[in-house]
């Protein structure tokens, strides 16, 4: 998400699973919100989906694969 609130996200984000697809529109979303990574700026994307950290954790480990 940039300053002036575009959101891009990468083509092969279509070949990781769904909910992890889901997770990074809302992760990017929720800088519309805040524009940091704060524990304020969590808290949106906790609200919208609990255990969301699954999802990153798969992100580590397998995003350089998609």
């Amino acid at each position: 998400c940039t300053a002036s609130g575009d959101i891009r996200l990468h083509w092969r984000l279509t070949r990781a699973p769904l909910p992890v697809l889901h997770y990074v529109a809302l992760h990017e979303a929720a800088h519309l919100l805040e524009l940091n990574h704060s524990p304020r700026y969590w808290a949106h994307v906790a609200r919208v989906m609990p255990g969301w950290q699954a999802h990153r954790a798969w992100l580590r480990t397998h995003g350089h694969t998609l």
